[in-house]
């Protein structure tokens, strides 16, 4: 029963030494770093409906991707609608 215990403690021993001596950049190779983005907003400020769809479209093009939209309650019961894309950097 002893000598199991200690072959297991000596194999999980080895383990750590192994963990302890290997450089992280071989332990860490499967690891991808995150990826960073650049943003943009688009406001429908003083453009039509159809200037929008243009500008989308022109930025989905452009390998924008757009990832959320909100809409602010504006004076004269109008809204604002801001259109949020992200890019990979």
């Amino acid at each position: 029963m002893f000598k199991s215990f200690a072959i297991v403690a000596a194999l999980v021993a080895a383990g750590f030494f192994f963990l302890a001596t290997t450089p992280a950049q071989d332990r860490d190779a499967d690891v991808v770093p995150a990826a960073t983005w650049r943003h943009l907003a688009l406001s429908s400020d003083g453009l039509d409906d159809a200037q929008i769809a243009q500008k989308i479209n022109e930025l989905g093009a452009d390998g924008w991707e757009m990832f959320d939209v909100e809409g602010y309650p504006m004076a004269n019961n109008t809204m604002k609608t801001v259109y949020y894309f992200k890019k990979p950097d």
